[in-house]
């Protein structure tokens, strides 16, 4: 049996459904980005008991941190995808679908010696503050690491390098000072 026919009420299909199935014929990858936004279109809909829902929305108990890095790398790869960059937007939203389903997501790996400098550093944020502590923020510091070694080598725009160079370094910062609130950060 379909999710969509699960979700099914007296036979017909209700709005929300409808909206579920027109996003579910994106490409699978772009889908488990989505899914948070989709569970909560199912949920606000209100048309769909609980069981019906938990089968379609994102639940990944309580890991914070792979949450995060889910929506954090689907934004990215929504970004990327708007840019035309579809092999950047393939990866990353490889990676947000992988954090969906709560696996654990290494940053990328460094293609030369000042990457691997600042991977060192983002590894020992990591091990000082546990990042199911901090979720918002270590995700944000993930994501802008990946995000700019992989602007780097690209070498395409120099801005585009800067900003995730930046937005990492913010990051780091905020690690640094306790993840500010907590893992709060406006991102």
């Amino acid at each position: 049996m379909q999710t969509r026919d699960l979700l099914k009420i007296h036979g017909k299909t209700p709005m929300c459904i409808k909206v579920y199935t027109e996003a579910k014929a994106l490409k699978n990858k772009l889908f488990f980005a989505l899914a948070p936004v989709m569970s909560l279109s199912v949920t606000l809909c209100g048309c769909v008991n609980l069981e019906a829902a938990q089968k379609v929305a994102f639940d990944n108990g309580e890991h914070a941190f792979s949450k995060q890095l889910n929506l954090q790398y689907g934004e990215l790869a929504l970004r990327k995808n708007a840019e035309g960059n579809t092999a950047s937007a393939d990866h990353f939203a490889d990676k947000a679908a992988r954090a969906a389903t709560g696996q654990n997501i290494a940053p990328d790996r460094p293609g030369d010696d000042e990457s691997r400098r600042a991977l060192v550093r983002l590894t020992a944020a990591f091990k000082n503050l546990n990042p199911e502590n901090t979720p918002a923020v270590s995700a944000r510091a993930q994501v802008m690491y990946d995000c700019w070694v992989e602007e780097r080598t690209q070498h395409i725009d120099a801005d585009d390098i800067a900003a995730c160079g930046q937005q990492f370094e913010r990051a780091l910062v905020a690690l640094s000072d306790g993840g500010w609130s907590r893992g709060q950060v406006s991102q």
